[in-house]
């Protein structure tokens, strides 16, 4: 191998690392652009999420936690649990019984 021919692919090395540099560069402006449209989505998902939460609560709380072997209880029957704070005598119809471990 001659030392022109060295040079020469010392040359088109030098190139394509050259190139490959100026790429990276030029993607690193967008960086900001995608940062910024991140921020904005992550803003919006979770504002809609903080709105929708109680309508969310709501409905779980209306149709007895996502069950559905009956009628949803009555407002009186949900605020009157809601203040009970776990005292009073346990309805033994309303606990589902465990499945057994296998």
């Amino acid at each position: 191998m001659s030392s022109s021919e060295g040079r020469t692919l010392g040359v088109a090395g030098t190139r394509a690392a050259v190139r490959a540099s100026m790429a990276a560069d030029g993607m690193g402006c967008l960086a900001p652009v995608a940062l910024v449209g991140t921020i904005v989505v992550i803003v919006i998902v979770g504002g809609l999420l903080v709105l929708l939460a109680p309508l969310v609560a709501l409905i779980l709380i209306s149709t007895d936690g996502g069950s559905h072997n009956g009628a949803a209880p009555g407002p009186d029957a949900v605020v009157s649990v809601s203040r009970s704070e776990g005292k009073g005598e346990l309805d033994a119809h309303t606990v589902q019984k465990a499945s057994p471990v296998r």
